[in-house]
């Protein structure tokens, strides 16, 4: 968190973009799970409330969007975005919950998942794909799920049919609004 300005204070966004051909944002991890850790191993995270992973606008818990992004860049390059390519993600954060949550509680409730380094080992278990998402959504069951629109930040989320996982992912919609 850096008060939802970029890490780029000692960088000369004006002369960069005068002499590049075109400058990537990365529009997803902005808020990512809070690992705790003894040492330099990464852990599982435990009791830390789900953040929005691309949110759109600011939302509470979630200091870091993609408006305040992109005006950040506009306002200290060259008040243009030309060159700029928003880079959007094709996976989604997963949350895993003790208690049964839905559209109320899920991103207020202390969740738990996996260390990066099972992530990096087991990256089915940490990290589902759009393919995956798209299969939930898709499935013989996708009655049994909730899948919801946060219209107030620009988020696609699903909870799953147990209600006791939670799936934070860019669909076509979210994607088209950052255009």
């Amino acid at each position: 968190d850096n008060n939802g300005k970029p890490n780029t204070i000692n960088i000369d966004i004006k002369s960069i973009i005068d002499i590049v051909d075109y400058v990537t944002l990365q529009t997803y991890d902005m808020n990512p799970p809070l690992y705790t850790s003894d040492t330099f191993t990464n852990t599982s995270f435990k009791g830390t409330k789900p953040k929005y992973q691309s949110p759109l606008k600011k939302v509470d818990g979630s200091p870091n969007n993609i408006e305040d992004t992109v005006n950040y860049y506009k306002t200290n390059g060259n008040g243009s975005l030309e060159k700029f390519v928003l880079m959007v993600p094709f996976y989604a954060q997963m949350y895993n919950f003790d208690q049964s949550i839905d559209e109320t509680s899920a991103f207020s409730s202390p969740a738990s998942g996996p260390s990066i380094i099972d992530c990096q080992t087991k990256p089915d278990l940490c990290v589902p794909t759009y393919k995956q998402i798209a299969s939930i959504l898709s499935g013989k069951d996708k009655s049994k799920i909730l899948s919801k629109y946060d219209q107030a930040t620009g988020t696609a989320y699903i909870i799953s049919e147990d209600k006791k996982t939670l799936y934070i992912y860019d669909s076509a919609d979210t994607i088209l609004q950052k255009r």
